[in-house]
């Protein structure tokens, strides 16, 4: 039997998995009526179900992998679980960006009989990675994007990138000719 820390933990993960999967129902299937949203950027302090809802569901945010993700309780009472972590989410998906941001974390539960619903979500990001009270690090990833198409125009032989599970990856470029 899996325990209720941890099924606050799973919890977590799904909402997160299944929001930066751009699968909004799972989360709004999971808020609490007295919900709070807080992200990173200016005027993301929303308050109450209706206000969150229509919120997530016209949140610009591209698919994203999580590469890294750690989420644990660091605190519960008997209907309250406050889950804290951190994750690094990557994205690219034919939008003119490439994006690897780390972002952190805290959801708080609220228990109501055998159901979890989630009374208050909040995500913040590294200050520099967003501009221009984005909701979501788009220039950032859109700077990146660039930059990548700017090796590649330099008649490299191979990038050198880092990926999942902290690996780094060489990628060789186009044909080398061999004598």
């Amino acid at each position: 039997m899996i325990s209720i820390y941890h099924q606050a933990e799973e919890l977590t993960r799904q909402v997160i998995e299944s929001f930066y999967h751009q699968d909004s129902n799972n989360l709004i299937q999971k808020l609490h009526p007295d919900v709070t949203w807080i992200g990173a950027a200016d005027g993301q302090c929303i308050k109450g179900y209706e206000q969150v809802c229509e919120y997530i569901k016209n949140f610009d945010v591209p698919r994203c992998d999580i590469l890294k993700k750690e989420f644990q309780v660091v605190a519960n009472s008997d209907e309250i679980f406050i889950v804290a972590g951190c994750m690094k989410v990557a994205a690219s998906q034919g939008r003119g960006e490439i994006l690897g941001a780390v972002q952190r974390i805290t959801l708080i539960w609220k228990t109501e009989g055998q159901k979890f619903k989630l009374l208050h979500f909040h995500v913040s990001n590294p200050i520099e990675s967003q501009k221009n009270n984005e909701r979501f690090s788009h220039s950032m990833g859109t700077e990146t994007y660039e930059y990548v198409k700017k090796l590649l125009s330099q008649n490299r032989s191979r990038l050198i990138a880092y990926g999942k599970h902290d690996r780094t990856y060489v990628i060789r470029l186009g044909c080398q000719k061999t004598h």
